[in-house]
Formats: structure tokens, C-alpha cells, sequence
């Protein structure tokens, strides 16, 4: 009769530790799932940049991970400034596009420009918001302006 009833317990104890182990095996796969922002592509518009010349720098973000990626803030330097860009959420799979102004100083001719840019955002995990950053650094190479050259030609 004892022994039954000590068998019995070992069973229920085995079931138990069994539950036990599958809700943590789910715990940890609900908790697990983070987006992951890269950038999938950029180009300058325009493409031949010249002294005193205003452009643009296109950002594809891609949100290659399992979650929304909240929040995303791009925040860039250039002349000394600091700027910042918000855009919306980005889904799991989905892209977005982002543009990110700048302008050439007018003696600039001949140098390359650095912008370094930094996407800030964030993600639920149970009650908290960890933030997450993807970085890009994209040289603008600022061409000389040509010189207008005039010449008079006599037909004499």
C-alpha cells in the first residue's frame, strides 16, 4: 500500500518538474523576441556635391528582428550641431525611410564630410523598455567647384 502511494508521488513530482520546465521553455521564447535595425541602404542626393551645396543623405532602416523597434530616433552631427529625426514604429519585417539634411560650407571644396548618425530606439519586455542603437558613418566627398575660365578670341 506504501508503495503505491510513494510511486504515485514520484509520478506527480516528475509532472510537476515537467510543467515547470515548459513554462519556462515559453517564458523564455515570449521574452525573447527583439527587433533589430539595420541599415539596408543609403545614398546622396545629390550625387555630385559641390561647396554651398544642400542634400540630403536617404537611410533605408530595416527591422530584421521578431518585434516593433519603438520609437526610433535618428541623431546626427554635422557642422557642429547636434540634430535629432523621429520616425514611426517599424515593425517586424518592415522598412522605413529616413532623410537626413545637411549643407556643404562654401569653403568646403575639395574635403570630405563626415555625418555620423545614431538610431536610437526601444522595445517591451515585459514592464520594461530596453533601447537599442544601430550606427552609420557616411563620408560626403565635396567636389571643387570648376572654374568659369573666359577667354576673348580676336578674328583679326
Amino acid at each position: 500500500m506504501f508503495r503505491i502511494n510513494e510511486k504515485k508521488e514520484e509520478d506527480d513530482m516528475r509532472k510537476n518538474w515537467i510543467c515547470l520546465l515548459v513554462i519556462i521553455v515559453l517564458c523564455s521564447v515570449a521574452f525573447s523576441a527583439e527587433p533589430s535595425l539595420q541599415v539596408s541602404k543609403y545614398s546622396i542626393l545629390p550625387s555630385d556635391v559641390y561647396p554651398g551645396t544642400s542634400g540630403y543623405i536617404q537611410v533605408t532602416l530595416e527591422n530584421t528582428g521578431d518585434a516593433t523597434a519603438m520609437s526610433p530616433t535618428a541623431y546626427y552631427d554635422f557642422n557642429g550641431v547636434r540634430n535629432s529625426l523621429f520616425t514611426s514604429e517599424i515593425s517586424s519585417g518592415s522598412s522605413t525611410q529616413i532623410s537626413i539634411p545637411f549643407r556643404i560650407p562654401q569653403d568646403a571644396g575639395g574635403s570630405i564630410k563626415l555625418i555620423n548618425i545614431d538610431v536610437y530606439y526601444s522595445y517591451n519586455v515585459g514592464s520594461s523598455s530596453p533601447s537599442r542603437l544601430t550606427s552609420l558613418s557616411v563620408p560626403i566627398e565635396v567636389s571643387q567647384q570648376k572654374v568659369l575660365e573666359v577667354r576673348t578670341v580676336s578674328l583679326d
